[in-house]
């Protein structure tokens, strides 16, 4: 009788699925995305800042971010003073949460994310994608998000 309980509780324990940090990571993720929906913002400004350690030093210069109508239409190298011409789509917020999602599902060695309490935006993320890899630690910061008439 003892070891078929024994063998119950093995099988049952088995057919559950698990829980860890990954799917704290994704219920954290699809709750802001759904503040995020529900704010129904479309026109937008905010600030970016891209964070790596042996990355060129303008990939980091704080760039304005200007969305209109769900669309990036400007993006501003704040320190260059220069238009930023490339991958313009991937500063929209709901492109940060498919890069977040990427590193979920990747299961990146390392991901730490703060989201907006209100809007639910990304407003931190460092990640490190391999665990033992040196030098691919990166992140981003976004601050000062704005309505825009």
């Amino acid at each position: 009788m003892t070891s078929r309980l024994a063998l119950l509780f093995l099988l049952t324990g088995c057919a559950s699925s698990p829980t860890g940090p990954g799917d704290a990571r994704q219920a954290e993720l699809d709750a802001a995305r759904a503040r995020w929906e529900a704010a129904g913002l479309v026109n937008y400004d905010y600030h970016y800042r891209f964070v790596c350690g042996v990355c060129l030093p303008a990939m980091g210069h704080e760039r304005l971010v200007q969305v209109r109508n769900g669309v990036v239409t400007v993006v501003r190298d704040l320190v260059a003073d220069t238009l930023v011409t490339i991958d313009l789509p991937g500063y929209a917020i709901p492109r940060q949460f498919d890069r977040i999602q990427g590193y979920i599902d990747a299961r990146a060695a390392m991901l730490e994310v703060e989201y907006h309490a209100v809007l639910g935006s990304p407003v931190s993320v460092a990640v490190d994608p391999i665990d033992g890899a040196l030098d691919d630690e990166h992140g981003f910061h976004i601050r000062d998000l704005e309505p825009s008439p």
